[in-house]
């Protein structure tokens, strides 16, 4: 696992949509975020969180899709 960031600046330091997803899924990780204060942290709406997590992630990186969806369960 990725080390713990010291803010949630630390997580929002992305460029691309695929970069944002793996942001977003190490934040909820890590915090036990739920998907509407991610959206708060990050600056984008909940829809876009769920998105992010539910579809983007699976196809960049699978196994931190499975880490993210085992945390919110």
């Amino acid at each position: 696992m990725s080390q713990i960031k010291n803010s949630a600046a630390d997580f929002c330091a992305y460029g691309t949509k695929q970069e944002r997803c793996v942001s977003l899924a190490e934040y909820i990780i890590e915090t036990k975020a739920t998907v509407r204060n991610a959206g708060k942290v990050f600056g984008i709406s909940k829809s876009t969180v769920h998105q992010d997590i539910t579809s983007r992630l699976e196809k960049v990186n699978p196994a931190l899709y499975k880490k993210v969806r085992q945390a919110k369960s």
